[in-house]
């Protein structure tokens, strides 16, 4: 007898005819046939042949004073006459049957089945192998007919029909005294021995005569085996299946069993009674969620063993959703006035959470929360009526103030939720970190997959007042998962740009490039799966897309070899078979998983064409696995819900599937990585010393020129980023004999602008302009072609007006003034230059001659020129005055004056205010 409410012993009380002996700890005997010898032979036995002992017999719980008696079990037990059948007994370790004497046995209860194929050491072949010849050719046993120990126990369902089938066999121990259930070598199959001359009938008319229980044999005849099958419960007219009232309820029924042999002794004995326990069963509380399937057993060890192979669903926890992960736990009772309970049970190492029973190995407690236990179907002011009631049924629920009637409360649906926020954990153990891996790349991986384990049970022994609580455990393994996280490596700095490192040691922000017109550019999205076994694909967005004559490459996939499949807590990574010549671990899964592309990477390559200077170009990536696990199977907290996670009142609204819109079935999409390209505009600028006006917009910086002196003008222009150009501007007629010399090119252009005015430019007047640009050589996707072109604005326009002055010239340093005299008018002799020399002018660009026979160099406009002399003074027309009247009046010529002014051409040409050198 078992005592369902937990004590640690049971008293046996009994009662009947003759002198059956029951202990108080269920052992029913009868004495001997007893004999007295008298001269050897044996008289006066003490007990007849064939005497019926009767037995009845209750269990009380003798720890509970005054408990309820259980129902009485009753059976006969008949003497035999010697040299009768003897009953069997059980192997000591329970695989198969002995007798003391051989020979003539009683019938025997076991359990028959039907053609299978065994090991000769008696273990199954998985799978089995239903074909005899095939088993056979296997060096294999066939078995046509196997019998194993009998059944004890059948639990009945309400409102199913329940049946037991009690089957007897005579086994044959005239050769023989022991036998195997199951094939032992050397030894003998029980199967093996059953008699084909005897046949066995039972005695089953008791079972009937209560009215509640109906039996039937497959035969009324002696057969072997015996067959009687046991309608619990068919018996009564109103009720024939089991009903509410039958809750918790167990009835024994016991038969006995003889044989047909010929001898009435053997024949009239009947086998130990085997007794079979009908129990009625409430139903079990109904898992709602998490979702379990027919594959999904209850746990029956104090281990996780039964559930590697995901029998139970996965749980999953996704990483970057838009709320928490939620784990619903909720069960619904259908008996009536029964309670549901719900615990998480602790396993160890493959706990959750620290604060789940491993708090060595579990995750932050930070992360995770688990609410008290609520009952959706009520007001929640009888949630604590509810839980209080899951421990004392009669709890009346007048004592909570506000609580409708007893009525209107349904403590049958219960439910507990837990919330888990996979992310890095400030304390505790992280789920989620962050690596560096031997080039430098920092990536996030997952720790340890776990196991939530739970138990969710009724308080049917409490309600009805007998039979045990109905529960059951299971256990799911929980998964992490994540998209792919865009790298970031600190020594490479356009390998996956971020603007800089997050406190999570991962990439941050959004990077800005600056790159230049018509130079090739490319970086690198590089992203990681933080799941090893996962494969990903690199994608850049059609929104902003890349800029024009952008090219991406194909995605290239760095291979991380093979894992273990089988972490350190026992739970394997995956559920992958290998073939089946591979290795396998225990599971029949493959013993390593393989990581052909969790990383994978793509180039930009961009040449930035002219005329996008000053422009900004957005290019994004986005990273995605190729599981669609967190779009299917993973609930995330409803976002109607408030903030708070506050254990003691947990949102009731139905959990949202799917991480987020990241999440599809067809892979979970990462956060997306941007870069801003900057394409730098060229920012010129006139060098310092260049000699033309600093602001043309002021007018050209006039200057003197002479005829016979070198002009020369520096013009340099630089950009810290493109090459430069000098050129004449377009508008400007150089003067015969000037030219502009490239001194250097690159960054910083320089030019030197060189003239020498010549006899006949006396009076003129030139204006030279500068333009400087910066320009590049670019191909585009027109053309192959390399070109070059200007880019950006130009710099302002630098120039220099220049006015070669009369009646100066510039002589060498082996000159004389008598060499020079006839070089400038016939009228000219070396006094009169001398006169016109050897005195201060007031000019600081003339000197004074000393020597008529020695003239001087000297720096003229920062050139090493000759000595600048005066030929004569400048006089200005008057108003009205020709050449003539001017040549009468300082006695000279007009042919003279013609001679010192070359750019007049005629005497006709002058005009009012113009300036004349003349030699009076």
């Amino acid at each position: 007898a078992v005592d369902e409410d937990g004590a640690t012993r049971v008293r046996y009380l009994y009662g009947g005819e003759g002198v059956a002996v029951v202990t108080t700890d269920g052992k029913v005997t009868v004495p001997p046939l007893l004999f007295r010898l008298a001269g050897g032979l044996p008289a006066n036995p003490a007990y007849t042949t064939n005497h019926l002992f009767k037995a009845r017999i209750k269990a009380v719980d003798p720890v509970l004073p005054n408990s309820a008696l259980s129902t009485t079990i009753t059976f006969m037990i008949k003497s035999c006459a010697m040299g009768g059948p003897v009953p069997l007994n059980t192997l000591p370790d329970g695989s198969g049957l002995w007798t003391k004497s051989g020979g003539q046995t009683t019938p025997v209860f076991v359990t028959i089945g039907q053609a299978r194929c065994a090991e000769t050491t008696g273990l199954m072949v998985t799978p089995m192998i239903a074909d005899r010849i095939t088993c056979l050719s296997l060096g294999k046993v066939w078995e046509p007919v196997w019998i194993e120990p009998p059944q004890t126990l059948v639990q009945c369902q309400l409102g199913v029909e329940c049946m037991a089938k009690v089957e007897a066999v005579q086994i044959d121990f005239t050769s023989q005294r022991q036998c195997w259930w199951s094939g032992r070598a050397g030894g003998t199959r029980c199967s093996s021995l059953m008699s084909s001359t005897l046949g066995v009938v039972m005695d089953y008319d008791l079972i009937s005569a209560n009215g509640e229980h109906t039996a039937w044999p497959d035969s009324t005849s002696f057969r072997n085996p015996g067959v009687v099958r046991v309608y619990p419960f068919k018996g009564r007219a109103a009720f024939p299946l089991p009903y509410v009232a039958d809750i918790g309820r167990r009835e024994t029924f016991c038969l006995a069993a003889r044989n047909n042999a010929t001898e009435t002794r053997v024949s009239d004995c009947w086998s130990v009674p085997h007794c079979v326990t009908v129990q009625v069963m409430g139903r079990k509380p109904r898992t709602l969620s998490p979702s379990i399937s027919s594959t999904c057993p209850d746990r029956t060890r104090n281990d996780i063993s039964q559930y590697l192979k995901g029998e139970c669903p996965d749980i999953f926890l996704c990483a970057n959703s838009d709320t928490f992960s939620e784990i619903v736990l909720h069960a619904i009772d259908d008996d009536e006035g029964e309670t549901v309970n719900i615990k998480i049970d602790t396993l160890g190492l493959t706990n959750l959470g620290q604060n789940l029973g491993d708090p060595t190995n579990g995750y932050s407690a930070g992360l995770l929360n688990t609410s008290v236990l609520v009952y959706p179907l009520n007001n929640p002011l009888a949630d604590v009526y509810c839980r209080a009631r899951t421990v004392d049924p009669t709890l009346p629920v007048a004592l909570l103030p506000g609580v409708p009637a007893l009525s209107t409360v349904q403590c049958n649906s219960g439910m507990m939720k837990v919330t888990f926020d996979l992310d890095f954990a400030t304390s505790g153990n992280s789920p989620i970190t962050a690596m560096t891996d031997p080039h430098g790349y920092r990536y996030a991986t997952f720790g340890e997959d776990k196991v939530l384990c739970y138990t969710m049970t009724d308080n049917q022994a409490a309600v009805w007042g007998r039979g045990l609580n109905n529960f059951y455990s299971r256990c799911h393994i929980v998964r992490l998962r994540g998209p792919p996280v865009f790298e970031i490596n600190p020594m490479l700095p356009l390998d996956s740009p971020f603007l800089g490192i997050g406190p999570n040691g991962l990439g941050t922000g959004e990077a800005s490039i600056d790159v230049l017109l018509g130079k090739s550019f490319n970086f690198t999205m590089r992203a990681r799966d933080p799941n090893f076994e996962d494969s990903i694909n690199v994608l850049f967005l059609q929104d902003p897309g890349v800029p024009l004559d952008g090219k991406l490459t194909d995605q290239v996939c760095v291979d991380h070899g093979t894992r273990t499949n089988l972490q350190a807590n026992g739970i394997y990574k995956t559920y992958t078979n290998c073939s089946a010549n591979a290795a396998q671990l225990p599971g029949n899964f493959c013993p390593t998983v393989s990581s052909p592309c969790s990383e994978a990477y793509r180039q930009v390559v961009w040449t930035p064409q002219p005329g996008s200077e000053g422009s900004v170009f957005r290019v994004c990536a986005i990273a995605k696995d190729d599981k669609g696990y967190c779009a299917s199977s993973f609930t995330r907290r409803n976002p109607s819900c408030s903030p708070s996670t506050d254990p003691a009142a947990p949102c009731l609204l139905d959990p949202v599937q799917g991480a987020s819109e990241a999440a599809t079935p067809q892979g979970f999409y990462g956060d997306s990585l941007c870069v801003n390209l900057q394409v730098t505009a060229p920012v010129p600028y006139w060098e310092n010393y260049t000699v033309p006006s600093d602001n043309a917009t002021v007018g050209a910086v006039e200057t003197l020129g002479h005829v016979g002196c070198d002009i020369r003008y520096a013009v340099a222009a630089t950009d810290a980023n493109y090459d430069m150009a000098i050129e004449i501007h377009q508008d400007t007629i150089m003067p015969r004999g000037a030219t502009l010399f490239s001194v250097r090119s690159g960054s910083t252009a320089e030019a030197s602008f060189r003239w020498t005015p010549q006899r006949g430019m006396e009076g003129s007047t030139h204006t030279i302009c500068f333009r400087g640009f910066a320009k590049v050589s670019f191909k585009s996707h027109l053309s192959p072609e390399f070109q070059e072109t200007t880019v950006g604005d130009e710099l302002p326009v630098r120039c220099v007006r220049i006015v070669v002055r009369r009646c100066k010239y510039c002589v060498g340093s082996d000159d004389t003034l008598l060499t020079k005299m006839k070089e400038y008018s016939v009228d000219m002799n070396w006094l009169r230059l001398w006169a016109a020399n050897g005195n201060d002018d007031g000019d600081p660009l003339t000197m004074q001659v000393e020597d008529p026979g020695v003239l001087s160099t000297g720096l003229l406009g920062g050139v090493e020129n000759g000595q600048l002399l005066n030929i004569g003074p400048i006089y200005r027309l008057l108003p009205g005055e020709t050449l003539h009247q001017v040549a009468a009046r300082f006695r000279t010529t007009v042919k003279g004056l013609l001679d010192l002014n070359p750019d007049i051409r005629s005497e006709t040409s002058v005009r009012e205010g113009q300036d004349l050198c003349m030699i009076p």
